[in-house]
């Protein structure tokens, strides 16, 4: 599946993580919670409109390219941002800018690359279409 940056499916696109926990509860750091899907919530309960994550929520997740967003007279460098419908980045979807090649990894080649470096197969190359050949080329037919 194709990215486009500039007009992207936030339906589809989106990379779910769940919430163990109250944010609060979360390490923090610079005024954020450590880890991703965390930190996706807080920005979204802070930058989106009918957004209220917590314990038990999904969150889906989209990496930005870094956006300086203000809030309550504080301002943030903004990396991801969770929502659960694509409706609710409406406030701000014109200040921001998907980060697609650390979408990418995290969606496609971070999962697969044990299993293809397994098999002798780029994971690079796989990504961009090129064909190769892996250990299933030398099975006995």
């Amino acid at each position: 599946m194709e990215v486009d940056a500039s007009n992207p499916d936030f339906s589809r696109i989106g990379i779910p993580g769940g919430l163990g926990k109250e944010l609060d509860e979360y390490e923090w750091t610079d005024g954020t919670p450590k880890g991703a899907s965390p930190r996706a919530g807080f920005f979204g309960n802070t930058f989106l409109n009918d957004v209220n994550f917590g314990e038990g929520n999904t969150v889906n997740r989209l990496y930005l390219k870094g956006v300086t967003l203000e809030a309550e007279d504080r301002a943030f460098r903004v990396d991801t941002i969770g929502y659960e419908r694509p409706a609710q980045l409406a406030p701000i979807r014109d200040k921001i800018s998907l980060d697609v090649p650390r979408m990418r990894d995290v969606l496609i080649r971070n999962p697969m690359v044990d299993i293809l470096d397994a098999v002798d197969v780029d994971v690079d190359a796989a990504i961009e279409g090129q064909q190769q050949m892996g250990l299933a080329a030398f099975g006995g037919a």
